[in-house]
């Protein structure tokens, strides 16, 4: 039985920086990091999770845009088991599909960035913290992580736009056969909290709610998640083991 893998798929803008509270939690797997610098079209988002995860047993834990790009990919892979933090099956709304964001309102954002990229970026970074958050500075520590970035190109960032508008992954939710695990803010104005229920809804998912808390869990609720997650890729580990000892018998 190979080791199990922890690829993290970041989010729209983000980078390797955010997922820094997390390392000192998962020591005891292999980590490896989905990058979105230079994107040049929307097959890039599934086919770099393909390239990094490819020949080995995977736990794909993906944040926003990286929970869209993750349940395109994840059978395409040996995986075991998907997380979805702040995740959607549909990041904008439709005529049957009420759980997020106008397609205009990320079009306006992709005309922003040709003339004002960091302040469509800084209010977008703002925007993932809740009220609650925002009062105790949690996303005045985040802009100062987010100038460590080494910064993407416009174009990228805006085929990542045109991918959170476009991408329907509803259908792949009838068809997942792993462990799945939903970690949402409560107050998460980026991905509703609505849009994890809906997953849960059409799967056998496991939905935990995290209070007060908005899209950035993975940088404001680090440890609770990644615990969560340990627990989520042990319980997948038992019961691999189980199935060898069962085999054997």
């Amino acid at each position: 039985m190979k080791q199990l893998s922890l690829v993290l798929i970041s989010g729209w803008g983000m980078e390797e920086q955010v997922w820094e509270s997390f390392f000192p939690y998962l020591h005891e797997f292999p980590v490896h990091i989905v990058h979105w610098w230079n994107v040049e079209d929307q097959k890039d988002f599934r086919q770099r999770i393909i390239e990094i995860a490819k020949d080995k047993e995977v736990i794909l834990v993906g944040w926003s845009l990286g929970a869209l790009a993750a349940l395109q990919a994840y059978d395409s892979l040996q995986t075991k088991g998907i997380v979805l933090l702040g995740g959607t099956a549909k990041f904008t709304i439709d005529s049957d599909y009420v759980h997020g964001w106008k397609g205009s309102f990320v079009e306006r954002m992709k005309r922003s960035l040709l003339n004002q990229k960091d302040a469509t970026l800084k209010r977008f970074y703002v925007s993932m913290f809740s009220k609650t958050e925002q009062e105790i500075g949690e996303q005045i520590a985040f802009l100062k992580v987010a100038e460590q970035f080494q910064g993407d190109s416009i174009y990228s960032l805006q085929c990542g736009l045109d991918y959170l508008i476009e991408t329907d992954a509803r259908e792949q939710l009838q068809q997942i056969d792993v462990p799945l695990l939903l970690l949402h803010g409560e107050a998460d104005a980026i991905c509703p909290l609505s849009a994890a229920q809906y997953i849960n809804e059409k799967t056998n998912a496991l939905l935990t709610i995290i209070e007060e808390a908005g899209h950035a869990l993975c940088f404001t609720h680090a440890e609770r998640c990644a615990k969560e997650i340990l627990q989520f890729v042990r319980g997948i580990q038992q019961n691999d083991q189980q199935d060898v000892i069962t085999k054997t018998i």
